[in-house]
């Protein structure tokens, strides 16, 4: 994959889109999978700050997140290397801008559109929406294993494209009562990304 196309994925990426979340040493809240995943599954409104990084064989580069997330409206801003300077991504469920400095601005009906459009390819993008909460997505079959706190440990799903995804998950915290993972390692064929966030909030009184 060219580095032009790994600057789109980054931003695609972050579309649908965890560390350490102010790690305070705060026992993980008890839980069972069954329970976890429903509890997770309510929860739509989100803050969270941190990086990527995008590896393909002997390169590597790192992007920083901001995502706002209530219900079905996000905000996404992105900033870093891999040459993205800033942009920003934003949208609902009935469309999607992205907007970058000295750029027309694209704006797609969907997630899956504007990847198609962007990308050339349908980047997993709603898929992410569940994978950066740590639980697989609904609509399609997943291996998955569990840790010692029956939380999501691995992950094995295909995209819509027939290609699988291999993610793993550690450094669990407890934010304000959910679970949620602190890095999250995706493998693609062509490249791996790891996802790692730095400050994490949730809850109805996310703006």
């Amino acid at each position: 994959m060219q580095l032009s196309a790994l600057i789109r994925a980054a931003s695609l990426l972050c579309l649908s889109m965890l560390v350490t979340a102010c790690q305070t040493g705060t026992p993980l809240a008890d839980s069972n999978w069954p329970a976890h995943r429903s509890q997770i599954e309510t929860l739509n409104d989100w803050i969270l700050q941190g990086r990527l990084n995008i590896r393909q064989q002997a390169s590597s580069d790192t992007v920083s997140i901001n995502w706002q997330q209530a219900d079905d409206r996000f905000t996404i801003n992105l900033s870093g290397a891999l040459g993205l300077g800033a942009t920003l991504i934003s949208g609902d469920a009935n469309a999607i801008r992205l907007e970058r400095a000295n750029e027309v601005p694209i704006i797609a009906g969907s997630l899956r559109e504007l990847s198609r459009d962007y990308l050339g390819y349908e980047f997993p993008a709603q898929a992410l929406y569940y994978w950066v909460r740590g639980i697989p997505t609904p609509d399609s079959q997943a291996d998955i294993s569990l840790n010692e706190a029956q939380l999501l440990a691995t992950l094995n799903q295909t995209d819509s494209q027939g290609i699988r995804w291999q993610l793993e998950y550690d450094r669990y915290s407890n934010v304000s009562g959910v679970n949620l993972p602190g890095r999250i390692r995706m493998t693609h064929p062509d490249y791996r990304l790891t996802l790692i966030i730095q400050d994490w909030q949730h809850g109805s009184g996310v703006q």
